[in-house]
């Protein structure tokens, strides 16, 4: 039994920490609907399309949203 490698929120996560940057923060600059955030707080991974906003509002590539886990 292989396990499979799966797509993680953490490296968004430390961005936020290092950053200083609130949920409240995202929510009010990045523009998406209410439970495309709810899911974000859950860790799920969104749409590229939400993903593309997230990296024009942190000014940071797609590998610095979204990791990889086994």
């Amino acid at each position: 039994y292989m396990r499979m490698p799966y797509k993680t929120l953490k490296p968004l996560y430390k961005q936020m920490i290092d950053r200083g940057i609130t949920w409240k923060d995202i929510r009010l600059n990045v523009k998406m609907q209410p439970e495309h955030l709810g899911r974000l707080q859950m860790g799920v991974v969104p749409r590229f399309y939400i993903i593309q906003r997230l990296m024009d509002y942190l000014k940071c590539k797609y590998t610095d949203i979204v990791g990889w886990e086994i």
